[in-house]
């Protein structure tokens, strides 16, 4: 528990309003409070250079887990053709 008694220690609450956003990198680790009014909405933004290559592996990595498959499938079409044949 020696983590957790340090996380309770350093923990910061940011004061947000109605229409405010918190943006952090994904590997800072953290958590959300408890929701009060029984629902939370979260975004995920990725920022990536307008010249960033898709990764083959990682997208047929995602296929086959099933996930954000519409889009994993236009993508693999359009970078990656020949993957599409050999599934």
């Amino acid at each position: 528990m020696q983590g957790s008694d340090y996380l309770k220690r350093t923990k910061v609450t940011p004061s947000l309003g109605a229409g405010d956003a918190l943006l952090f990198c994904n590997a800072f680790f953290h958590k959300s409070e408890n929701v009060h009014q029984g629902k939370r909405t979260a975004y995920i933004l990725r920022l990536v250079p307008k010249d960033a290559k898709f990764s083959r592996t990682r997208l047929l990595g995602l296929k086959m887990l099933g996930q954000n498959l519409a889009v994993v499938n236009e993508l693999l079409e359009q970078h990656y053709p020949d993957a599409l044949e050999t599934l």
